[in-house]
């Protein structure tokens, strides 16, 4: 059985048994093959593609890894809401339940003051679908929505 001698500079002899030298051996080989390791990300997340009602009607391409923002106009005091009513082509999915819904700026605390619905979407899928909302009191049933926006999307 060989075994491999190592001197301190306290001129004492350390014994380095068969273990010890696999031991090392083993580690040595781990970090040469880990050294290059570095994480790849094939893909990053792009970005987030955000619209707004004044974008009603237009086409918007995204990509699978892509979100979808639509910030529509909005004041809750008025007891109107936007109304998601069609959701076709189950090519997005909604991320919550309900629309985030984001105050305007108020430097001076201004009663009644708007905002806007946040809506979030993801892709599931590649193709198309046609995303629409109704802006509507929700108790008034039958009553024509006093706004609408429509918004077709294409995921590649």
């Amino acid at each position: 059985m060989l075994t491999h001698f190592q001197e301190s500079p306290h001129r004492s002899l350390h014994v380095m048994t068969p273990a010890h030298t696999i031991l090392a051996i083993l580690l040595s080989m781990l970090l040469v093959n880990t050294a290059g390791c570095v994480p790849v990300i094939d893909n990053p997340q792009l970005p987030v593609v955000v619209v707004s009602e004044k974008d009603t009607g237009a086409t918007i391409d995204l990509g699978l890894r892509q979100q979808l923002i639509i910030r529509l106009g909005s004041n809750r005091t008025t007891g109107f809401e936007w109304l998601l009513v069609d959701l076709t082509g189950q090519v997005m999915k909604a991320v919550g339940e309900v629309p985030v819904y984001e105050n305007s700026s108020n430097p001076g605390e201004l009663m009644g003051l708007g905002g806007a619905e946040k809506w979030t979407f993801r892709p599931v899928k590649t193709g198309e679908s046609l995303v629409r909302f109704e802006c509507r009191r929700p108790w008034e049933n039958g009553r024509e929505a006093i706004r609408s926006a429509v918004f077709r999307v294409r995921v590649k």
